[in-house]
């Protein structure tokens, strides 16, 4: 964290202080800090293996467009680290959905859905902005875009249900194979990679539960209806969808 500290103080030209962890997940740290003058930013310091360098590299592209999210102070390639504006302290969508105010949490969904589609509208034509700024900020990784990383998942899938006692549908590869390279180009968005992240239980399950009812991939769909059987079958979690807020 001293390191981090330090970093972010030179970026910024100013002393920053009293660090408060605000979380983060295991490629990340984030950190509240007190500037001379009385104010706050926010620090996030990335991890140096390379999905934490993919990371820092789409974050620092992001926020540098200044489409959506909060003001990039300054960036620190070597470290890496970004220093953000603070936008204060406010409840989540996570938050929101999974609290017990149906109208807060209506609010909240509606807010982030217009969000996403101010975002969408506005960086239409700024793929090439985009791609220009990865390349300032990549530090030798191949990016998400990239790096094949979906056809090396399916391709791995068949023989990791293998290993957990799963006998997947023949035709299953081909299936993964097909899904895997849908709308690879079509379907381009500036998002959050994340909206609302649950406890992996709920989350898995929840999306092994939509994904079985695809009738376009009949092996896909027994698959993931064998995963509920005989892997979710015994997880003692309450389901999703059906957010508190909502009466679910």
């Amino acid at each position: 964290m001293d390191t981090i500290l330090r970093a972010a103080s030179e970026v910024v030209g100013a002393e920053l202080s009293d660090p408060v962890d605000l979380g983060g997940n295991p490629r990340s740290v984030v950190l509240r800090c007190r500037t001379a003058a009385g104010g706050s930013v926010v620090v996030k310091g990335f991890g140096t293996d390379p999905e934490g360098l993919r990371a820092f590299t789409a974050e620092a592209a992001g926020l540098s467009l200044g489409l959506a999210g909060p003001e990039l102070l300054g960036v620190d390639a070597s470290v890496p680290l970004l220093v953000m504006e603070d936008l204060g302290s406010a409840p989540t969508l996570a938050d929101v959905l999974l609290g017990d105010d149906p109208q807060a949490a209506l609010d909240g969904l509606s807010a982030w859905a217009r969000g996403l589609g101010r975002l969408s509208a506005a960086s239409v034509h700024r793929r090439a902005d985009l791609t220009a700024l990865s390349a300032r900020y990549g530090l030798g990784v191949p990016s998400w875009d990239e790096d094949p990383w979906l056809l090396r998942y399916a391709a791995g899938f068949p023989s990791a249900l293998a290993g957990i006692g799963v006998e997947a549908p023949p035709e299953l590869a081909g299936e993964l194979e097909r899904i895997a390279t849908t709308g690879a180009d079509e379907y381009l968005a500036f998002t959050p990679g994340d909206t609302c992240p649950e406890t992996l239980r709920q989350l898995l399950r929840h999306r092994w539960e939509t994904a079985s009812t695809l009738e376009e991939f009949p092996a896909f769909s027994e698959t993931m209806r064998l995963l509920l059987r005989e892997v979710a079958g015994g997880w003692d979690v309450p389901p999703l969808p059906g957010y508190p807020a909502f009466g679910g």
